[in-house]
């Protein structure tokens, strides 16, 4: 078998053990670029075999649930990859590249986002409903001018979940510290609609023995700050931490879920981890 089509099944395999660690799980977003964004600064040689990117394994540190106030740690896979960068995995995304020009990258996107695992709803919740993981199709546009990145997502479910839309927007910009070691802060802001909103952080009459019905509305539901780091060991290894601090808003913060004792607007995800570059 060939290094390209070794490697290919390699990041496969481990996309769906982590999409499998991690299913529980309300976040699977690591920290840093976009990798249609990100592939541009990716070495010469490292694209010679058509794929390139990093696989990394370490500790995810994340909410229970969207809202939650407590916080679960886990065993937790990083992977990225992109194929002659039209084609790209990004732990839960997968899309490709359909328009590649100077400032402006554009295409489809989808993914899959968690919701509330039944353990945690029984606990927490007072029996309110679980909610299964989405998929959503989408799509996405950045642009990025030396050190800076601006990039915008658009999502449909189409799993039949929330049966709505979201919309996230987000921005950074790479410091360079020394020859090896770069800090690249984050903000971003993420909008949900009506139905999504609902799913998430509403409460319908009945549903529950703790918290009164509640209807979200859509809006601004989440703003973010976030701080990736990393630190290269080698030509082909490489540590990298995040942190992102998430204060949610509007209808979000006003439901009965994120107000109650097991919740909190404030959201806390983490993630350290050692990586091969590939």
């Amino acid at each position: 078998m060939t290094n390209v089509a070794t490697r290919a099944c390699l990041g496969g395999f481990l996309f769906l053990l982590s999409f499998h660690i991690s299913a529980s799980d309300v976040d699977f977003r690591f920290s840093g670029k976009p990798i249609y964004i990100q592939s541009e600064d990716i070495e010469d040689d490292r694209k010679k075999d058509n794929w390139s990117g990093r696989l990394g394994i370490g500790i995810e540190v994340s909410p229970d649930f969207l809202g939650a106030d407590g916080n679960t740690s886990a065993l937790a896979f990083d992977f990225k990859g992109s194929y002659k960068e039209r084609i790209f995995i990004e732990n839960n995304k997968f899309g490709a590249l359909l328009h590649k020009g100077k400032l402006l990258r554009a295409g489809i996107i989808s993914r899959t986002i968690f919701g509330r695992d039944q353990n945690l709803v029984q606990a927490d919740l007072g029996g309110l409903a679980e909610v299964d993981t989405a998929f959503e199709l989408g799509l996405f546009a950045g642009t990025s001018f030396y050190k800076l990145f601006l990039t915008g997502e658009v999502y449909v479910d189409v799993s039949g979940v929330h049966k709505g839309f979201s919309a996230e927007l987000e921005g950074g910009y790479t410091f360079e510290v020394n020859s090896s070691l770069t800090v690249t802060p984050i903000l971003g802001a993420i909008w949900g609609s009506d139905r999504y909103m609902d799913r998430y952080f509403g409460i319908e009459e009945g549903a529950s023995d703790v918290f009164r019905a509640y209807n979200a509305d859509g809006g601004l539901y989440e703003l973010y700050l976030e701080g990736a780091l990393e630190q290269r060991l080698s030509k082909k290894w490489v540590l990298k931490a995040s942190l992102r601090l998430s204060d949610l808003q509007g209808s979000a913060e006003k439901s009965p879920i994120v107000r109650g004792a097991g919740g909190s607007n404030s959201q806390v995800t983490g993630f350290f981890a050692v990586a091969w570059l590939f």
